[in-house]
């Protein structure tokens, strides 16, 4: 006897194709587990995309834009969140959104939410975001950053378990600075293991010939994976460089005149 299962309708607002089992080979129904090892990642299309411009003023203040777009079997979980948000609570969001920026950030442009296509943007102005000492001014990047759980202690003994991500996550951010900030002091450091990567290669000028330097993160989705004690200082020593302050802190310099 051969049953028919359609699998991705979490809800009414699902894409029917969006699944996070979609690349496995079939469904065991006893056990109701993915028999492909693969079922386990979320297919490439589920995924949370987030992007950050960043416009630096001479005084230090920022202006903000921000874009998300979701992909995949989280669409339906955005669509249902936005669909149903009710007025005083879309506003009680967007106040969290703006504090996770900083507790000062006003919104300069109100949050937009274009429900088919899971998108939405907004704009903020931040004053004091970047500090500014002598000729230097520093930026820390919002939103970048990776730590790896439960890594406590100098020794370790038993078996190191890392839970698996179903969702792929990519963060970028673009920096762009005062005319004259010419000279870089500090970029993050470029990672990649565990299913994570930063890359803070992108130096360029803009049309006005101000510096633009964007910093790209992806954390990707993955098994639930379990190391041995053996691996604990490495997984320690990566997971206190992908999230110490360094690596979110980009410094430059003005060049002298």
């Amino acid at each position: 006897t051969v049953r028919e299962y359609f699998i991705g309708t979490e809800n009414e607002y699902t894409p029917v194709t969006a699944s996070s089992v979609s690349k496995s080979t079939y469904l065991d129904i006893d056990s109701e587990i993915p028999v492909d090892q693969k079922a386990y990642i979320a297919s490439d299309e589920d995924a949370l995309l987030s992007r950050y411009t960043i416009y630096v003023r001479e005084n230090g203040a920022v202006d903000i834009d921000y874009e998300q777009e979701t992909k995949g079997a989280s669409v339906g979980a955005f669509r249902k969140l936005y669909s149903e948000m009710l007025p005083e609570d879309r506003s009680r969001h967007f106040q969290k959104m703006l504090g996770a920026l900083a507790q000062a950030a006003s919104a300069t442009r109100e949050l937009v939410t274009d429900i088919k296509a899971a998108k939405l943007s907004f704009s903020a102005f931040i004053p004091d975001y970047a500090t500014k000492a002598g000729d230097t001014m520093t930026v820390t990047l919002p939103e970048i950053g990776f730590s790896l759980p439960s890594l406590t202690g100098s020794v370790r003994e038993t078996p190191i378990f890392i839970p698996g991500n179903r969702t792929s996550r990519s963060v970028e951010v673009k920096v762009v600075f005062p005319e004259g900030y010419s000279e870089i002091e500090h970029l993050p450091r470029s990672l990649g293991r565990y299913g994570y990567s930063i890359d803070a290669g992108s130096v360029t000028k803009d049309s006005k010939g101000r510096l633009v330097l964007t910093v790209a993160e992806r954390t990707d989705s993955r098994r639930s994976v379990m190391y041995g004690a053996d691996d604990f200082a490495a997984l320690k020593d990566f997971s206190r460089v992908a999230s110490g302050r360094a690596n979110r802190t980009v410094i430059v310099r003005r060049k002298a005149r």
